[in-house]
């Protein structure tokens, strides 16, 4: 219900600012300057009948996401290594220095001259995205618990454990983070390279032709096509990697057991599983001070398995006989109970 309230609310204010544009549109009254909503849906939906169209989209979205991922995956090495051996840091931190300086289009011009115009968006997309994986990586490196580390040494784990049950989940909020700014930033500066260098088959060139010749609405058309698609490749891939990190510790983003706790379970617990068939006997309920999107509390049982209970009473026994099976209704009244 409340994801249907909020998408409702988004659809009323997309709705209230196409209407505005209606308005001024109907003011101006000079498509040259600024073209009706209706007359650019219209242009997007013709567009979109033609098989050029879908060429031209999946070129521009291939070529540039190449260079967005390209920059992910090498942001993400460079920031463990950075973090692992201060000399590599030492090294490259000037050049991250003047990545995030340099204005884009000093970038586009020289990259242009170096390399073939066709390779330029991927090249712009991957330079603009590199900076932001590897700053958040690194932070995220950094931020590691320490007393994690060091019950990982204290028990000896291997290399590919500590990776996936320490490093992983401590990392990925920083690493998702970086990603859906990246995207956004990676997508504009691919698209703002295709519209500089025009190569063929992309939307920067239409864009650029539609600037050229004055076609304001098919500019406004293209122009709509960026954003859609910056947003859809935003929630997909954004979406896909919360699938993967929902495994360590599902929607709460933190240190959800403490070395301490992980050290007990560890020397008492042989197994995990779901709660089994038992007849409590002691229950202890525990609630920490770390503010997370959940309730932060915890409720332990101590008591005997089902079958290695005390012996029923004989009422309990002749009911049993009689109806084969007890119920037991109960209702929660709140989430400790």
């Amino acid at each position: 219900m409340k994801c249907w309230r909020t998408l409702g609310k988004q659809c009323a204010v997309i709705a209230l600012w196409i209407a505005l544009w209606a308005l001024l549109a109907a003011a101006v009254r000079q498509p040259l300057l600024l073209p009706d909503p209706a007359a650019v849906l219209a242009r997007l939906f013709a567009l979109a009948q033609q098989a050029a169209f879908w060429q031209i989209v999946l070129f521009s979205v291939g070529r540039i996401m190449l260079g967005i991922l390209c920059a992910v995956a090498l942001g993400a090495v460079m920031a463990v290594l950075s973090c692992r051996f201060s000399a590599v840091e030492a090294l490259f931190a000037p050049l991250l220095t003047v990545v995030k300086a340099t204005p884009v289009a000093s970038f586009i011009l020289l990259v242009l001259i170096w390399i073939g115009r066709g390779s330029v968006p991927a090249v712009i997309a991957a330079l603009m995205v590199l900076p932001v994986v590897w700053t958040n990586v690194a932070a995220g490196v950094r931020g590691v618990d320490r007393e994690l580390l060091e019950m990982a040494d204290s028990y000896r784990l291997g290399a590919a454990v500590r990776l996936r049950r320490i490093l992983i989940p401590s990392v990925m909020p920083y690493f998702l983070s970086a990603v859906r700014t990246g995207i956004g930033i990676g997508w504009k500066a691919g698209v703002a390279a295709e519209v500089l260098t025009v190569p063929v088959r992309s939307i920067g060139k239409m864009i650029y032709e539609s600037k050229l010749y004055l076609e304001t609405t098919d500019l406004f058309a293209w122009t709509a096509v960026v954003i859609v698609i910056s947003l859809l490749l935003e929630k997909l891939l954004v979406a896909a990697l919360e699938r993967l990190g929902g495994r360590y510790g599902g929607e709460v983003r933190g240190e959800l057991c403490t070395p301490t706790g992980a050290a007990l379970l560890c020397e008492f617990a042989a197994s995990f599983g779901p709660m089994p068939a038992m007849v409590p006997e002691k229950t202890g309920v525990g609630v920490g001070t770390k503010q997370f999107e959940q309730a932060n509390c915890v409720r332990a049982f101590l008591g005997e398995p089902f079958a290695a209970a005390a012996p029923a009473s004989p009422a309990v026994r002749s009911a049993e006989e009689a109806n084969g099976e007890i119920c037991e209704l109960v209702c929660n009244i709140d989430d400790m109970t």
